[in-house]
């Protein structure tokens, strides 16, 4: 009789121990699965913030009047020694006072610039690292030169933070040949991936291929953003930002 009551303690105990380990192990690992979709969410965030500081760039604004007594009768004009007097970067573009792009090129430390019409004026120039090269095929000859102070004068110039198209197409073409590489790039976690999504203006989509593996949790960050496009204007798009 004692042995059947000593064997039934015996299950009874090693129930409760059993018991007693699930539930040790559950308090162990909840707190890990709990932090899982926190964690995802604190990369997406981390992502955030280390794109656009990756697409942000500088961008200066010149703008220029040519005083009317000496303004030609050419289309063409060349504004001398412009580039060095006000330290810019010859990678620009050229906008008359309603904001269409003029056809221009970088000679030297000259600016040549072909007018559309002979009462213009008044251009902005910007200038960044990270506009494309000029390129045009327009006739440059005949180019009336004017001098800083006594045929032009720089009115305001400008520096700015801003979000560039060509930044953010040039992280997706990385992603899209070296995807590996960008990731290190950016100290992503082995076990974690991302994507990013990027919707300009007129509607347009760029993004990467991504598989996104099967029952993975997706955390995404929707951002607006504020990019200078690749004719120089100020423009409203948004960024998606995926990390699984």
């Amino acid at each position: 009789m004692r042995g059947k009551k000593g064997s039934h303690v015996g299950v009874v105990l090693s129930f409760v121990i059993f018991i007693a380990f699930l539930i040790f192990i559950f308090t162990v690992l909840q707190p890990k699965l709990n932090l899982t979709g926190e964690d995802k969410q604190s990369i997406a965030d981390y992502l955030r913030v280390e794109l656009l500081n990756n697409f942000t760039s500088n961008l200066t604004t010149v703008f220029i009047n040519v005083t009317s007594s000496n303004n030609p009768n050419q289309a063409c004009i060349k504004l001398i020694d412009l580039i060095y007097n006000v330290s810019i970067i010859p990678k620009i573009i050229v906008q008359n006072e309603t904001n269409a792009n003029l056809s221009a090129r970088v000679v030297g430390n000259d600016l040549d610039i072909n007018r559309d019409n002979l009462d213009n004026r008044f251009f902005k120039v910007y200038s960044s690292a990270y506009f494309n090269d000029i390129t045009n095929t327009q006739d440059f000859s005949n180019c009336k030169e004017l001098y800083l102070d006594s045929d032009y004068s720089v009115n305001l110039k400008e520096t700015e933070a801003f979000v560039f198209e060509n930044l953010i197409n040039s992280t997706i073409q990385s992603y899209k040949s070296d995807y590996p590489s960008l990731k290190t790039a950016f100290n992503i976690p082995s076990d974690s991936e991302f994507g990013i999504i990027f919707k300009n203006a007129d509607g347009v989509i760029n993004q990467p291929n991504f598989n996104v593996t099967q029952n993975s949790n997706v955390y995404s960050d929707d951002v607006p953003i504020l990019y200078v496009g690749k004719d120089g204007n100020i423009k409203s798009g948004s960024l998606q930002i995926l990390v699984w």
